[in-house]
């Protein structure tokens, strides 16, 4: 009886000293989450929480120093088994990603992980008509004209006004969340995008185009003394929290109109790159600065297959035969 307790109590502490040396991964990712609270956007922190919860619900809890390849074959299944298009998979695995690169910095693995991504097939971008933006804007007046309820009238000016700022910026819809009233430089026709949650950390400049400035000069002529938000309460905090409440509403709206295929607030930004490279024919360096892309590869996915071109290019194609 002794000795069997003996065992049991080595056995334990022997688990105790293993787990205190490779700590379970749930612990550790508490922690990556934890840090990120204070340098990173609330939506960041939000999708690192997401990571959280889809491994630890296909992989259950284990060491750290157990991870292995089969448990991101896991994680894959199941986000795609949840109805997630490749595009978000990747997501999904960047996060993680980032997460055994922190791992891997604090020394909790000797060597670094990688994981590959999922193959995605590249599409070209769906963006909006000029008829579905004409449509999407008449609604959205009608709604602010007609609605007595102030909540309901408050919710359709912000959207009114982050269509405006989205539709002719081209900003992501996390610089529009954190865009400062006091970033909107009116003399000068500049939009600044600073601050600690700007994607990448690349701070630009936006010029302010004529519609647009026609727009802010009766919107910002309206404000409440206070504000600080371009899209403010009225009480100098967020109006949305989230941009996922903004999200929703625009989807809703083009649910209305019928119009499908288009990432809500996304879309616009992709409408902005593709109108510029491909009607207006702007050269790719100034719309990659525009966007803020680090990589000009990303700017050059909006633009669109010259077919006239490759049409040319494949009558040259002779075989040796004699052109006529």
């Amino acid at each position: 009886m002794f000795n069997e307790k003996l065992e049991y109590l080595l056995h334990e502490k022997a688990e105790e000293d293993r787990r205190l040396q490779f700590p379970l991964i749930s612990e550790v990712m508490d922690r990556w989450i934890a840090g990120r609270q204070s340098t990173r956007a609330r939506l960041t922190v939000r999708q690192s929480t997401d990571l959280k919860r889809y491994y630890l619900m296909v992989n259950d809890d284990h060491p750290l120093c157990d991870f292995s390849p089969e448990n991101v074959t896991h994680l894959i299944d199941y986000v795609e088994g949840i109805g997630n298009a490749h595009y978000t998979v990747n997501k999904r695995l960047q996060e993680l990603q980032t997460f055994l690169n922190w791992c891997y910095k604090l020394e909790y693995f000797d060597r670094p992980i990688k994981i590959d991504r999922v193959k995605v097939v590249a599409r070209e971008p769906v963006i909006l008509s000029y008829d579905d933006e004409r449509k999407l804007v008449k609604r959205i007046k009608k709604l602010l004209k007609i609605n007595k309820s102030v909540r309901y009238k408050t919710t359709y000016r912000m959207q009114l006004r982050s269509y405006y700022m989205l539709a002719f910026t081209g900003m992501r819809r996390g610089e529009l969340i954190n865009l400062r009233l006091s970033n909107i430089d009116m003399k000068n026709d500049i939009i600044e995008i600073r601050g600690e949650h700007i994607k990448e950390g690349r701070e630009k400049d936006i010029p302010i185009s004529p519609v647009l400035k026609t727009y802010l000069e009766k919107d910002l002529d309206r404000r409440k003394k206070g504000e600080v938000w371009f899209l403010d309460s009225g009480r100098g905090d967020h109006y949305f929290k989230f941009a996922d409440n903004l999200t929703a509403g625009f989807k809703k709206h083009l649910t209305k109109l019928g119009v499908k295929g288009i990432k809500p607030l996304h879309g616009f930004r992709a409408t902005v790159a593709s109108r510029l490279l491909n009607e207006e024919n702007y050269d790719i360096s100034h719309v990659r600065d525009l966007l803020g892309h680090s990589d000009i590869k990303t700017t050059l996915g909006y633009k669109k297959k010259d077919l006239p071109k490759l049409r040319e290019a494949v009558s040259s194609l002779s075989n040796g035969r004699k052109k006529k």
